[in-house]
This record gives C-alpha cells, sequence and structure tokens, in this order.
C-alpha cells in the first residue's frame, strides 16, 4: 500500500544516510580513510627496522556515489561516459542506466535529462564532466553524488494510468532503450494511450527489481572492501609476528653472546 512503501521510504533513507554518515567519520587519528578524502595511493606503515621497509595500505571510497561507480567496473560499463547518457543509451551504462530508467518509470521525471538532474544533481547529461565514466562516481564529490531522496521516490511513487503520467512517459521512452530494460511494449501505449493494469504491474515491478539489484550490488561492494581490509589486517598481523620472532632471536643472540 501507499503507506506502507512510504513507511519503507523513510527506513531506506536511514540506511542509505546510516552508510555514508560511517564513510565520512571513519578515520585514522585525523586521516579519513573511507571516503573521497582517503587517498588512493593509501598511505604507508613502517613495518621493518630499515628505511624502505614500510607497507602501503589501501582503503577506498565508500560513500554511495563511489559504490555505484565500482558497480560499474564490475558491470564492464566503466567506459561509458556519462555525458553520453539518453534515452537511447540507458542500457549501456548497467545499474545506472537502469535506476534513470525506475526513475522515469515511477513518474518522477518526464525526460533522462530531469531524471539525472534529481538523482545526480547534474543539469542534464551534457553537464558531466567531459572524461567522466560511469566509474568514475564518487570521485568528484563536490559536483557529483548520488541523491539519496531520489532513490527513494523509485520506492515510495507508483505510475499511474493517467494522460499526465502516459505522455511523460512516452516521451521519455519513445524510440529508447527504456522498452527493452523495462520489456514493456511502448508502441502498444502510444497507440492507445492507456497504460494497461498488467503494464503497470510490469513498471512496479521493473522498479522494485532495480532498487533490490541495486542494494545488492552495493552491499557486495561493501562485502568486497571488507575483505580487502581483512586481508590488510591480516597481512599486518603476520608482520607483527614476524618482527615479535626477530625481537626474540636477537634478544637469544645477544643474550648468548653476553
Amino acid at each position: 500500500s501507499t503507506d506502507d512503501r512510504e513507511a519503507l521510504s523513510q527506513e531506506f533513507i536511514k540506511l542509505l544516510d546510516v552508510n555514508n554518515d560511517i564513510a565520512d567519520r571513519t578515520a585514522f587519528g585525523t586521516r579519513k580513510i573511507l571516503n573521497e578524502d582517503s587517498p588512493t595511493a593509501g598511505f604507508q606503515i613502517q613495518s621493518g627496522a630499515q628505511s624502505g621497509e614500510q607497507d602501503t595500505v589501501t582503503t577506498g571510497n565508500s560513500k554511495l556515489t563511489a559504490l555505484f561507480g565500482k558497480v560499474a567496473v564490475d558491470e564492464n560499463v566503466s567506459t561509458a561516459n556519462l555525458n553520453a547518457l539518453a534515452n537511447t543509451t540507458l542500457s549501456n551504462y548497467g545499474t545506472a542506466g537502469k535506476i534513470i530508467a525506475a526513475y522515469i518509470a515511477t513518474g518522477n521525471a518526464s525526460t533522462v535529462d530531469v531524471a539525472i538532474s534529481h538523482i545526480f544533481g547534474v543539469d542534464g547529461a551534457a553537464n558531466f564532466p567531459a572524461t567522466m565514466m560511469a566509474s568514475d562516481l564518487g570521485s568528484n564529490p563536490t559536483s557529483i553524488a548520488m541523491n539519496i531522496s531520489a532513490l527513494t521516490d523509485i520506492l515510495q511513487n507508483e505510475a499511474a494510468n493517467t494522460p499526465t503520467f502516459v505522455s511523460t512517459f512516452l516521451s521519455a521512452g519513445t524510440g529508447g532503450s527504456m522498452s527493452t530494460l523495462i520489456n514493456i511494449d511502448i508502441s502498444a501505449i502510444e497507440t492507445t494511450s492507456i497504460i494497461s493494469g498488467d503494464d503497470l504491474h510490469v513498471l512496479h515491478a521493473f522498479a522494485t527489481d532495480t532498487l533490490l539489484d541495486a542494494m545488492t550490488a552495493l552491499v557486495t561492494q561493501v562485502d568486497k572492501q571488507r575483505a580487502k581490509l581483512g586481508a590488510e589486517q591480516n597481512g599486518l598481523a603476520s608482520t607483527i609476528r614476524s618482527n615479535a620472532a626477530g625481537i626474540v632471536n636477537v634478544s637469544d643472540s645477544r643474550s648468548r653472546i653476553t
């Protein structure tokens, strides 16, 4: 029901906000290690007694937008230039393209450019930085950021068989890849100017599945990052054990010499 969707959307907003809060606040001393301020080259920890004996630890950006960028890498759409986004190219952008389609399919925008402005805060695809790829999401936090409220609108809002919705949906989807993504016959809607009950079910199912798939993909990225940090931690623990054994051996040698 509408009330159920609204209640779920409030929890949805809070959980995604918490993810960003954790990424923003996690620090080692004063160095942020899970947001865009985290150095991509990592930071060094002296692990041996001599100069040049350091281990490099890389952490990475866990903000929501950056996680979507990592999803794009896994989906092999990392070379898709964001300023080429259009209703004819949505299917080339993996999860990001599906989210735009789902945003339109649930009545939140009449064109791809409007959806982009709501979801990414960029005034149309042409205003993405010229060389920004899907994998670069999260790398420019001052201008590109995933709008959590826009994602919530996909969950909360519903398509409707009204002349206004039908006309806006057609203007966004006609001649593009939305019909391929959503698996709906847009030409039939054009002929009748009516979205049938079955088509409404398809639109809502597509929007819900898109969000579920997106959240699953984001959780996978967090799991990967946690696994990487666990590996780094285990590596440092092994170094500590090795150094401790070295200390014992040197102390034993000193004792024998004495």
